[in-house]
């Protein structure tokens, strides 16, 4: 005869036919079959009963070796579910668009939910934020009696920024365990159609320094570009340059170009730029006389142009200087007293050459001489018909003075000459 112990497990149902007695020839055996079912509600890893089979001859009345059965626990079931919260119909190129679903853990166990776009094409890009944070991996859930069952998930997908306007795709949104089957495949996907919107984004590639330097009374040319990092033309692209100078009112004029357009400071100027296109603008600034030494030109660059998710224009501003600190002004004059005299043979023509400097660096000077005659000047033979010095710049901004004295001597039967200096 056989019969089963049960001990525990009081929602377990433990079903155990009934067996006739069966006679068991020697070295044969008997199999007997006992049905067990978990409760609806139970959990991955709850323990079963403990049971034991109880075995007894009939005919010798003896006992069979019993032993338990102890290890009886719940498997885990798997049943990711996936939920549409808000699906915009439209996406912007270029610009990460949020769909907000919910993944929800109807197993009976922990499970790790991973998210797939299987249709996305490979140009664009998808991540996954939850509670804040950004989820590159499987999302950890509960079981439910946890209450940490369900993960709100914020899907960003991001379509490159030359994506064409008006294009349409479907796509789907899939979760699965990371380990394991799901054993209702029915709710794990999501399928969606977004439309791409238009984008007008315009980009400033500003100047490389954020300081210049220029001579006082010179002129500087700076290059800066802007794209238009949108996926339709952008028709109204408006830049300017405005400034102020320290001290103010400084006499400069500022041209902005492009092409054959330009425009003065502070005036808009407005042209077309083709979706994905980059274009040059030229920033002349001119001093229109000699500025204070260390004047500074404070510039800012404005580019109006796009649309922004208020479908106001885009503002982008650059800021950057120009120092006028370098000053070049060299004057020269002659002083000749013999100028025009007839010179005997071995009489000496003097002249002087005094030289000013108001520049803001040391200047070299180099005196080039033309003609026959032999030349010494300030005690130095000039072989090479010139000769050089250099000027520092003057103290406190002032001058700097110095002079070069040179002769020429008559010699026997030269005849008249000139000398250019």
């Amino acid at each position: 005869s056989f019969s089963l112990d049960v001990q525990g497990g009081r929602t377990w149902v433990v079903d155990v036919q009934d067996y006739p007695n069966l006679p068991i020839n020697s070295g044969s055996s008997a199999t007997y079959v006992a049905t067990i079912t978990a409760p609806s509600t139970a959990q991955a890893g709850d323990p079963g009963p403990v049971l034991t089979p109880q075995a007894n001859s009939i005919r010798s009345n003896m006992n069979a070796s019993t032993f338990q059965f102890s290890e009886l626990r719940v498997s885990t079931l798997h049943d990711v579910l996936l939920r549409a919260s808000d699906m915009p119909p439209y996406i912007t190129p270029g610009i990460g668009t949020g769909f907000n679903i919910e993944i929800e853990n109807d197993g009976n166990g922990p499970v790790d939910a991973v998210l797939s776009l299987p249709d996305l094409p490979l140009t664009w890009q998808w991540w996954s934020v939850v509670n804040g944070v950004n989820i590159s991996g499987p999302i950890r859930l509960s079981p439910s009696y946890e209450q940490m069952d369900i993960a709100y998930v914020e899907l960003f997908i991001l379509a490159p920024a030359d994506e064409i306007a008006g294009e349409s795709l479907e796509f789907r949104i899939f979760v699965e365990p990371w380990e394991g089957e799901d054993i209702d495949l029915t709710n794990n996907e999501i399928i969606h159609e977004v439309i791409t919107s238009q984008v007008r984004q315009p980009l400033l590639h500003p100047p490389e320094e954020s300081e210049y330097r220029m001579n006082t009374d010179g002129t500087i040319s700076i290059y800066f570009n802007v794209s238009n990092l949108g996926n339709t033309r952008e028709s109204d692209m408006k830049v300017k340059v405005g400034h102020t100078s320290t001290p103010a009112a400084a006499d400069i004029t500022i041209l902005l170009e492009r092409g054959s357009k330009s425009s003065a400071s502070g005036q808009w100027l407005t042209s077309s730029v083709l979706a994905g296109q980059q274009v040059e603008y030229l920033l002349t600034v001119i001093a229109d006389s000699d500025l204070t030494l260390n004047t500074k030109l404070n510039l800012k660059i404005t580019v109006v142009g796009g649309l922004d998710k208020f479908s106001q224009p885009l503002v982008l501003e650059h800021e950057f200087s120009i120092l006028a600190d370098v000053r070049r002004d060299v004057t020269a004059s002659l002083l000749a007293l013999t100028d025009g005299e007839s010179l005997k043979s071995g009489e000496e023509h003097t002249f002087t050459v005094e030289l000013e400097s108001h520049s803001s660096i040391p200047e070299i000077v180099t005196l080039n001489f033309t003609g026959t005659r032999t030349l010494i000047c300030n005690s130095n033979p000039i072989n090479s018909g010139s000769y050089s010095l250099t000027l520092q710049p003057p103290p406190s901004h002032t001058s700097t003075f110095d002079k070069v004295i040179c002769k020429a001597t008559q010699g026997d039967g030269d005849e008249d000459g000139e000398i250019e200096i």
